[in-house]
């Protein structure tokens, strides 16, 4: 008797509730230029209940997170996955899934869909087919200009600010690629800033040395000379 009482509990409970249902999704990343597989760019899946409001529909945090690389052949797997949001309608509005893509070198692509009925006509062309059971082919643009990295880098920053290896990985591609940039004593900075951050002071000195010795009237190797100060105290 306990039994069917709370299976008709949970049954009244789940009646009341809203929920976003997401397939599995199989794709692929390649350069979208020479079609050949990216191996190790980040897929991040993100699923988040939605809540109707005075002002309008409103998202809420994130209740299932997926971050992957794809492999060798540039290949990558999402799960299919169903969220349950447990405000009953209409303060409940089921919720949204949101997917991006990105690497080095390249520029990051974002999907976004706020239904069931999104995802079965999607307006992202890519997507098309993939509840059907199509692969996902993700053709990512390779950057070739200092002022679109920059865009780009800024833009998955939300994506990779507690990331700092990747961030610092990014920070020397800019260099090696436009060295005769005026923003790289910038960006030198803003390595050795990541370095103080991941505790490797010494590498943070020297990176700052870099700049007082080649750009030495600069505002940049002013920052530098006061945090070699602080560094060394």
């Amino acid at each position: 008797m306990k039994k069917i009482l709370m299976i008709i509990l949970v049954a009244s409970i789940l009646s009341g509730c809203t929920s976003l249902k997401t397939p599995e999704i199989n794709g692929v990343v390649v350069d979208a230029e020479t079609g050949k597989p990216i191996e190790g760019a980040y897929v991040v899946a993100n699923w988040a209940p939605m809540y109707g409001t005075v002002g309008g529909d409103v998202g809420g945090r994130a209740s299932k997170k997926i971050k992957l690389q794809t492999d060798k052949n540039g290949v990558f797997r999402i799960p299919s996955h169903r969220l349950i949001n447990w405000e009953p309608f209409p303060c409940g509005k089921g919720g949204d899934f949101a997917m991006s893509i990105y690497t080095h070198g390249y520029i990051h692509e974002g999907y976004l869909f706020y239904s069931e009925s999104d995802l079965e006509h999607p307006k992202y062309a890519a997507f098309r087919g993939v509840i059907g059971g199509n692969k996902l082919i993700v053709k990512l643009q390779a950057i070739n200009d200092p002022d679109t990295f920059d865009k780009n880098s800024s833009e998955t920053y939300g994506l990779t600010e507690n990331d700092l290896n990747y961030q610092l990985k990014e920070y020397q591609l800019y260099l090696s690629r436009f060295p005769a940039e005026n923003k790289v004593p910038g960006h030198m900075l803003s390595i050795g800033t990541i370095y103080e951050r991941m505790k490797q002071h010494e590498s943070a000195i020297s990176e700052y040395k870099k700049i007082i010795q080649l750009y030495p009237n600069s505002e940049d190797a002013k920052v530098a000379r006061e945090r070699i100060l602080r560094l060394s105290k």
